[in-house]
């Protein structure tokens, strides 16, 4: 899949308001071929990757977010609580989740945050650290624009832990640029201690 970083920030203003570098590391779920990418507001243009940024998040970290928000169980779904036939139809749902790539975003400054993710059913997932080290309205203007622009998603989802102590402090911020909530039941399959924030493309 290519990514024409170039077209990041897609205006001007935009393009005054961000000061980030990002590395951005995109892998095919269907050719498995990884794609790296270094976007900087203050060049024009992109480059390869260097090999350090290239390490990213591991694909069993991967791998576990896609199953925590998309494939979650709770031990109470058993016998007791659904029967045996709805248990069934949840099995098949959970088995049949097709990710269409997964990322890496870091930050190529001193605290290298990174953010990763994957894109499924029109929709880009996203949780990592720096949320609160990094100008956290830059980054999402840089993550909308990444999500919309590149990628053809319909919808962000930004996955926060509940046990982040800056928690709510991180949900003022992003409801005040735009975010939502998302209610559980739209994300039947997801783990309940993310609070998820969204935002339709």
């Amino acid at each position: 899949m290519n990514l024409p970083l170039d077209n990041f920030a897609s205006s001007p203003m935009r393009r005054n308001q961000q000061s980030n570098i990002l590395a951005v590391c995109l892998v095919n779920e269907t050719t498995r071929e990884p794609q790296c990418y270094v976007y900087s507001t203050r060049q024009s243009g992109r480059k390869a990757c260097e090999q350090s940024r290239q390490a990213g998040v591991s694909e069993e970290e991967t791998a576990s977010f896609v199953k925590e928000m998309k494939q979650f169980r709770s031990s109470a779904d058993d016998d007791a609580v659904h029967p045996p036939n709805r248990l069934e139809k949840e099995e098949e749902e959970l088995k049949d989740v097709k990710i269409d790539a997964t990322l890496t975003i870091t930050s190529n400054d001193s605290e290298m945050n990174t953010w990763f993710g994957f894109v499924s059913e029109g929709s880009l997932f996203l949780k990592g650290n720096g949320w609160d080290d990094m100008d956290i309205r830059e980054s999402v203007v840089a993550a909308l624009d990444l999500a919309e622009e590149q990628l053809g998603c319909e919808a962000i989802h930004l996955c926060l832990d509940k046990g982040n102590p800056n928690l709510a402090k991180l949900v003022r911020t992003l409801m005040y640029v735009g975010f939502e909530m998302v209610h559980p039941s739209v994300l039947r399959h997801a783990d309940p201690k993310y609070l998820v924030l969204g935002m339709d493309l």
